[in-house]
């Protein structure tokens, strides 16, 4: 695979990370300014393969193979974490479309209508574990945590680009907070490309915590502990977002005080 070399580390990120100063939260990923006219969240996408119905679940299918001898437990300092914990099937970071038997499977029509109002009700950003008990079923290829999936990047990137200085050829900003990027001691942050991020995902397994252009007009939040991603900008590109057809989303407002 050929470098990527469309992304460089940005020299002065004091400066360049100024106008976030006071947001929570670098760990993780800064919340957006005040400012913008609208946000929603997009909810990362998940599919289902009907030939895998009646496996059980994610944990009990990691379980029997566990049993079968089939792969090794994951034992951490004496402890057998495989036996200890349940494997919920959500992946962490980066995933891109899966094969064709593979059929896109949107969260109101697994969840059902009283999603929207279980979200909203919820002192949490749109995330699957406010939707479900336990693990994943076998037959789901879960909403991916910490990163946007390649379906919903290339939605959410021919949008923002339409609403962008220069298209998606001009310069953009992309911040990792310290969880994902595993880097403690100094800002994680490039500058690039707004239509090259599919790169510096795959190069870095997730897709920026946050995402803006140079003249600051839109930004994106993929929390690294969520399975959705919050944009703010103007009504213009918010509704955009909301009909693109790629894309579901949720209404989901922080609560104050």
């Amino acid at each position: 695979m050929t470098a990527d070399t469309t992304w460089v580390p940005v020299a002065d990120t004091p400066s360049a990370l100024a106008w976030l100063d006071g947001q929570e939260c670098p760990l993780t990923g800064y919340w957006a300014p005040d400012g913008f006219e609208d946000a929603t969240w997009v909810l990362h996408a998940m599919y289902e393969n009907d030939e895998l119905r009646g496996l059980g679940t994610h944990d009990d299918v990691e379980k029997d193979a566990i049993a079968r001898g089939l792969m090794e437990p994951d034992v951490v300092a004496g402890i057998d974490l495989s036996a200890a914990t349940v494997d919920s099937g959500t992946p962490l970071g980066w995933v891109e479309r899966p094969s064709v038997e593979w059929t896109r499977l949107y969260w109101r029509d697994h969840f059902g209508p009283s999603m929207d109002i279980r979200l909203a009700a919820g002192g949490f950003p749109p995330n699957d574990r406010a939707l479900r008990d336990g693990s994943w079923s076998a037959s789901i290829f879960a909403p991916p945590e910490g990163s946007l999936d390649e379906a919903s990047l290339a939605g959410l990137l021919s949008t923002l680009a339409a609403h962008t200085d220069d298209g998606g050829s001009g310069q953009a900003f992309a911040f990792y907070g310290q969880v994902p990027a595993n880097n403690y001691d100094s800002p994680t942050l490039f500058a690039g490309r707004l239509d090259t991020v599919k790169d510096l995902a795959i190069r870095l397994d997730a897709t920026p915590s946050n995402l803006w252009p140079a003249d600051r007009s839109w930004f994106v939040m993929t929390d690294w502990d969520i399975t959705s991603t919050c944009i703010w900008g103007s009504k213009a590109l918010i509704d955009q977002i909301r009909e693109h057809p790629e894309l579901e989303t949720a209404e989901w407002t922080r609560p104050t005080g």
